[in-house]
């Protein structure tokens, strides 16, 4: 039981980052974003910050949906609502933006059932 208590304060007691905004080192953990990390806020001028936050990534697979869709001639703004992404996402992707750590899920391309099921093509 002493081992659990110790552990769960050691997580607590995790290093403070100071606030990059007022330079105060009395700050207290805000939740998260929405990448997973965690936030703090200064008790000094009351900012929230996140020091080393977490990007959030698009599957490969979407990626690909969104290609063939744009190929297809699809709407950009369709796309986005039945991939469940931004429709900024897709004018990046449409411009020739690639996600970091981008492999196409599939070598010869999107099967087709999946944009089926999606409703981009008929």
């Amino acid at each position: 039981m002493d081992a659990h208590l110790s552990q769960s304060k050691s997580k607590l007691s995790a290093a403070r980052p100071s606030c990059p905004h007022c330079g105060e080192v009395e700050v207290q953990r805000f939740g998260q974003n929405r990448g997973g990390t965690v936030r703090w806020r200064c008790t000094g001028c009351w900012k929230t910050f996140t020091p080393s936050p977490n990007t959030r990534t698009i599957p490969p697979l979407k990626v690909d949906i969104i290609k063939v869709a744009l190929a297809k001639g699809c709407s950009k703004h369709v796309i986005a609502q039945a991939v469940r992404v931004s429709p900024k996402t897709v004018y990046r992707i449409a411009e020739g933006w690639v996600p970091i750590g981008y492999k196409p899920a599939y070598s010869n391309g999107t099967p087709l059932h999946l944009l089926r099921d999606l409703g981009l093509i008929v």
